[in-house]
């Protein structure tokens, strides 16, 4: 018998911050569609509608703040890339 036997055991490492993460206990989630099935991960696909499920309610409005935040930075670079060619290339194209 070893010495870890009986522990949970961690999915994954991160040795550089210590950080260990586990897996989550298995839970029945049902999704909007009415199909219920169980999960142990944050965030899992409805094998009926393809939608997503996720473990705990609340992390699903993390996940839409976050693809809000990609948005906004996407917009943001192209306006500075826009104003960047109005300024730095069609400018003096033009005026020339």
């Amino acid at each position: 018998m070893g010495a870890d036997e009986g522990k949970p055991v961690p999915i994954a490492d991160n040795y550089r911050t210590g950080i260990r993460i586990m897996s989550l206990a298995p839970k029945e989630v049902t999704c909007r569609c009415g199909h219920s099935f169980i999960t142990d991960r944050e965030r899992s696909w409805c094998g009926k509608c393809c939608d997503a499920v996720y473990y705990h309610e609340k992390d699903k409005n993390r996940y839409r703040n976050n693809s809000m935040y990609i948005v906004g930075i996407i917009i943001a670079v192209v306006t500075f890339l826009t104003y960047v060619f109005m300024e730095l290339i069609a400018s003096p194209l033009l005026s020339a």
